[in-house]
């Protein structure tokens, strides 16, 4: 059982080891080669352990000889084994969703992540390179995966006699629940945002098991904000944005007339991604109204991260929003511009009413949230 690496046969993922190593996606790659291989040297020695358990004593040693031998392939010899593997499931899912929904997708990208550290993702075209790219700041998946689950512990839960598990939408029982911090939630956020937004390894984060009630919540939520990301990057690449001579409108009335081509490009790639992370969501069984707060919930975390990332600086100003640059909007005006399209797209319309109920509840519960960590950080 080795490690293949696509760069030594595709030109494509050639190109883009080159470009890595050359720093032009940051100066620490000399660090992520090393780190990636130390990850994936470990990670094949504990698959060979734990696959080597699986087989009885039945199974003859040129079966588990075979599985030994195989090869498992990732892009260049950067890529982390189990980020790649991250990257690939959600990539098929929403490739699977872009075919379900029949959404123009000119040619297949390559993929890849990277620990950059900037806590963002995109898609380019790189010079040499026959493919379109779409690039994953690692980190941003594994703060996602623990967003998720600090983000549950913050709403109320009750178990009955039938051992069946309900969340409160009361937003005085929300209140209360985040101000006593009995369960540490606010505490669980707050150290959260810190390693992502300042120290840049939200993998630093102090460890904790979540109760076993929360693990279904858990779960959806970090599968919802996680592929919103993807269907975000593929989203570009449907819309025609990397090519000149395509144009693509998605969101018609829900996009104002004077907004700038750029601004106009990520909200269509936002909303083109939310329907491609619902349909994913949709084809695993999952509720359609929690499936888009879950969609919803990446915006709602970028906008702490830009609050708190604005506290750390000492940039106190009114609610400590982040400005909208020449590149992106706001996270919060893109999340009420995708609600706002979301309900009108057929099938999706008669929810509306409940999509609005738990999308304001989770705006009171984020800025509750906030509120709580400002009083906490200040205190210190």
């Amino acid at each position: 059982m080795k490690i293949e690496y696509l760069s030594e046969s595709n030109p494509d993922y050639k190109c883009l080891e080159e470009y890595i190593s050359n720093g032009s996606f940051g100066s620490a790659a000399e660090q992520w080669l090393i780190d990636a291989q130390t990850e994936n040297k470990l990670g094949i020695e504990n698959l060979k352990s734990q696959s080597a358990e699986l087989f009885s004593q039945e199974e003859t040693g040129s079966e588990i000889e075979h599985l030994f031998s195989s090869k498992i392939a990732v892009p260049t010899k950067y890529d982390s084994l189990l980020q790649y593997s991250i990257v690939s499931a959600l990539m098929n899912k929403i490739k699977s969703s872009a075919e379900i929904l029949a959404l123009n997708n000119q040619q297949v990208p390559c993929f890849t992540s990277l620990p950059t550290g900037e806590g963002n993702a995109s898609a380019l075209k790189l010079p040499g390179s026959s493919k379109v790219f779409l690039l994953f700041d690692s980190h941003l998946f594994t703060f996602c995966h623990l967003f998720s689950k600090a983000f549950s512990l913050c709403l109320p839960i009750s178990v009955n006699e039938d051992d069946n598990v309900k969340y409160s939408v009361e937003l005085a029982k929300l209140k209360s629940h985040i101000e006593n911090n009995n369960n540490q939630c606010v505490d669980r956020v707050q150290d959260l945002l810190h390693c992502f937004c300042v120290n840049k390894r939200p993998v630093e984060t102090k460890a904790y098991q979540a109760p076993e009630d929360y693990l279904p919540l858990i779960n959806v939520l970090k599968d919802g904000m996680q592929l919103m990301i993807v269907g975000h990057e593929f989203g570009h690449l449907c819309s025609g944005h990397l090519d000149k001579e395509l144009q693509f409108a998605v969101i018609n009335s829900a996009i104002e007339d004077d907004l700038s081509d750029q601004h106009t490009k990520e909200y269509e790639a936002d909303f083109l991604g939310a329907l491609l992370a619902l349909q994913a969501l949709n084809s695993d069984g999952r509720d359609v109204v929690l499936s888009y707060t879950a969609v919803e919930l990446f915006y709602s975390a970028m906008i702490l991260c830009a609050r708190y990332s604005r506290y750390t600086l000492g940039k106190k100003n009114k609610h400590f929003e982040e400005a909208e640059s020449a590149a992106h909007p706001t996270f919060i005006n893109r999340k009420h511009l995708i609600r706002h399209a979301i309900k009108n797209v057929e099938g999706i319309e008669k929810y509306r009413d409940a999509i609005d109920i738990l999308g304001e509840f989770s705006d009171q519960c984020v800025d509750m949230l906030w509120m709580e960590i400002i009083k906490k950080c200040s205190s210190k």
